[in-house]
């Protein structure tokens, strides 16, 4: 049974602001934005509807980039900003196959954590998005697992070149580069979580439809601040034991293809 948290359903008539591509044809303009709605759309069919004046959008359209979306990042505030460096060039369907803006969406259904915990942050929106994509048919089951199991093979593959507690080299991940343990450690955290909860008949996005609206604001949490939130709602200690197991660990965690697999057949 989860606590139920009241909040304001979208209107799903209001689009967020859109800034930067005022001086792009007509043509790229309305692909951005016909992307842009779809992705909040698949978001909001995976974890729930977003407040439409919570964020916004500035895009940043390069002459020559190597992929579809090159870079990204939230930007905490009032009103959060999705700030986005695409292709100019590319299509709607490249965009839609990119996995980059249904991370960051993913990132405004949970408050932002200090920097020795930001893989909770960062294993959630990359957690999130395979789960985005899945759902509307962008990856079959098969890629799911494939992809979940190379990230993780990554993340395993960092954690020997990246030694340290996970808390100490998060808190210094931009500088140790060691962004593959970082976001895969957080990964492997809730794929722990999700199958703690289903053993408990409700999995996470029960919980985040449960403590979303609640957590909505421009506050930086401690991980323990966080999983404490999440365990209220989840009425349970699942988020903060594996916390306390996670946060000072310095091997990287074994996740099987079973554990991959149940995950998403629940969804």
């Amino acid at each position: 049974m989860l606590l139920l948290c009241l909040h304001t359903q979208l209107n799903a008539s209001q689009l967020p602001q859109v800034n930067g591509i005022h001086e792009l044809p007509k043509s790229a303009q309305h692909t951005i934005h016909q992307w842009i709605t779809f992705a909040i759309d698949a978001t909001q069919a995976q974890l729930g509807p977003l407040e439409a004046n919570s964020y916004a959008f500035d895009i940043e359209a390069k002459w020559l980039a190597n992929e579809p979306v090159p870079w990204a990042q939230i930007n905490r505030a009032k009103t959060n900003r999705v700030a986005l460096t695409i292709d100019r060039f590319a299509e709607l369907e490249e965009l839609k196959q990119d996995w980059t803006l249904y991370h960051e969406l993913a990132h405004l259904y949970l408050p932002l954590t200090e920097a020795d915990s930001i893989w909770l942050n960062e294993g959630f929106a990359t957690y999130m998005q395979q789960h985005i994509m899945l759902r509307q048919g962008l990856l079959n089951q098969v890629q799911y697992t494939q992809r979940v199991r190379a990230g993780l093979a990554r993340g395993k593959i960092q954690t020997r070149k990246v030694s340290g507690a996970l808390n100490e080299v998060s808190d210094n991940m931009w500088h140790l580069n060691a962004y593959q343990r970082v976001y895969w450690s957080g990964v492997a955290y809730f794929i722990e979580a999700e199958i703690a909860l289903l053993d408990r008949n409700t999995n996470l996005k029960d919980v985040i439809l449960a403590c979303r609206a609640c957590t909505q604001d421009s506050s930086t949490l401690t991980g323990s601040e966080l999983v404490t939130l999440l365990d209220r709602y989840s009425q349970s200690q699942v988020f903060s034991r594996l916390y306390f197991q996670y946060r000072t660990r310095a091997d990287f965690p074994a996740i099987s293809d079973a554990q991959i697999t149940r995950t998403y057949q629940q969804w």
